[in-house]
């Protein structure tokens, strides 16, 4: 066997990742729906209700289920499917950038994952007054703000390996 020169390329261990990503991300999405659904039309009563403490109406009819009156769910589908298309379109090569100069795959990847740093915290914090100031436990919810930190996690993992690749092989396959 002949060595060659040639770097090893990280792009296919990103794009498996970042497909993973992309998986919980639709499940976000379909979550985000389904609480969306359960806000507007059946008031948070019909689609998570198993009793009194593991409803999610307790949550979807209080303030901390709206943020500038617009419900949590609902902000959920709009910033998960900009993150599903932005994500995909990377893991696709799609060239964002001949639309708009400064959307680069890796300006893409960064923007999504600083946006999930907001979301990560945003679920601490629903997470919090969820449990302790409200007293219940929404499952739909909290496996929702559970999935915010897995996709977190492994737009990390992604960034960490684009970064070795980088370091190791001095190819931006992502720039």
């Amino acid at each position: 066997m002949a060595k060659t020169n040639e770097p090893k390329l990280v792009r296919p261990k990103v794009n498996k990742i970042l497909s993973a990503t992309v998986f919980f991300v639709l499940v976000n999405i379909i979550l985000s729906a389904l609480l969306t659904y359960d806000y507007y039309l059946q008031n948070g009563a019909s689609t998570c209700s198993v009793d009194g403490f593991f409803g999610c109406g307790g949550v979807a009819t209080t303030q901390y289920a709206v943020f500038l009156g617009i419900p949590h769910a609902l902000l959920g589908i709009i910033f998960y499917t900009l993150l599903f298309i932005g994500i995909a379109g990377v893991v696709l090569c799609l060239p964002f950038h001949r639309i708009l100069k400064p959307l680069r795959p890796q300006t893409i990847l960064n923007m999504g994952r600083w946006a999930s740093y907001v979301a990560a915290l945003y679920a601490f914090y629903l997470s919090y007054a969820e449990i302790a100031l409200l007293g219940t436990f929404a499952p739909l919810y909290l496996i929702q703000q559970l999935m915010i930190f897995i996709i977190l996690g492994l737009q990390i993992w992604a960034n960490i390996v684009i970064f070795e690749g980088k370091k190791e092989t001095r190819v931006c396959e992502f720039c």
